[in-house]
């Protein structure tokens, strides 16, 4: 997946795209993102995604089109250029699909990288394959988990002062996450957030366990997909128990297999720092497209 940003350095009103590209670079190192010049020739894929500080909105915004910008001072790319030759190259039928992440040039590196973050993870997840082909996911190691609920209905609790304050259930999703524990002793969990319609959640499978020389303690290794499966239905059912009939999960799940100390030490901190960034999470239905 490639990222191209505009921006220049030298100038305050277009600056911001390259400060936090460090940043950016840092958290998703499996992502290029490429700075781009818009008086350069460019040669970009059909479908490209674009980070650009954007004039006349008050929060991070993502524009489907080019249609979306109107001419200043109401909404409009700050790099005029850019759009020109964007909407040239439409035209042209060299692009097909132009996604561009706004930046108010007055926001502060700290929240604009925050927001920024939450907006690439959610295209990310949207964008990678579900389960990796041929990978085995009931062997020992890290999963980091993401499960919302049909249609991102916040029905866990809420954020209040940057914390989360479970509902009744908040409260049995969280529970059935321990019962998972209980349940298969195998799983450990390392760290998880429960947020008003979603939770992040790290499960460590130990295939060690119950195989040693004593036989008779082995024991069958469920797959990532099934332990899931097994909390979604357990914690919908209790829902459904304690008076809410119709509480459903989004169908599927996003997974990430980390690999390395790096990646889990960033996870970690994502999944700690999730409800103080609350206000700029892509998944908060106030920050959803209207």
């Amino acid at each position: 997946m490639v990222i191209f940003v505009f921006g220049n350095p030298d100038l305050k009103m277009d600056s911001l795209p390259i400060k936090i590209l460090p940043g950016l670079k840092e958290r998703f190192p499996e992502i290029e993102f490429k700075i781009l010049d818009p008086n350069e020739e460019w040669e970009m894929p059909q479908e490209l995604i674009i980070i650009d500080t954007v004039v006349g909105i008050k929060n991070i915004k993502v524009f489907e089109s080019l249609k979306d910008f109107t001419p200043a001072p109401n909404i409009s790319m700050h790099d005029f250029d850019a759009y020109a030759n964007l909407r040239f190259l439409e035209k042209l039928g060299k692009i097909k699909n132009v996604k561009i992440i706004g930046v108010p040039p007055e926001l502060s590196e700290e929240q604009s990288l925050s927001g920024i973050a939450d907006i690439v993870n959610r295209i990310y997840k949207r964008r990678k394959k579900l389960r990796l082909p041929k990978y085995n996911y009931s062997q020992g190691g890290y999963y980091f988990v993401t499960i919302c609920t049909k249609d991102r209905k916040c029905l866990f609790g809420e954020v209040i002062n940057r914390e989360m304050r479970l509902s009744q259930f908040g409260k049995i999703v969280e529970q059935q996450l321990f019962w998972l524990v209980q349940q298969y002793g195998y799983i450990k969990l390392d760290i998880h957030a429960v947020m008003p319609n979603h939770l992040h959640v790290i499960i460590v499978i130990d295939n060690n366990v119950g195989n040693g020389r004593d036989r008779s303690l082995q024991m069958k290794i469920k797959s990532l997909s099934e332990i899931v499966g097994a909390f979604k239905t357990t914690s919908s059912k209790l829902i459904h128990q304690n008076g809410f009939m119709h509480f459903q999960w989004q169908k599927s799940f996003y997974d990430h297999v980390i690999r390395d100390e790096k990646s889990l030490e960033k996870i970690r901190e994502y999944i700690q720092n999730n409800p103080l960034q609350w206000e700029l999470d892509e998944e908060n239905p106030n920050n959803l497209p209207k």
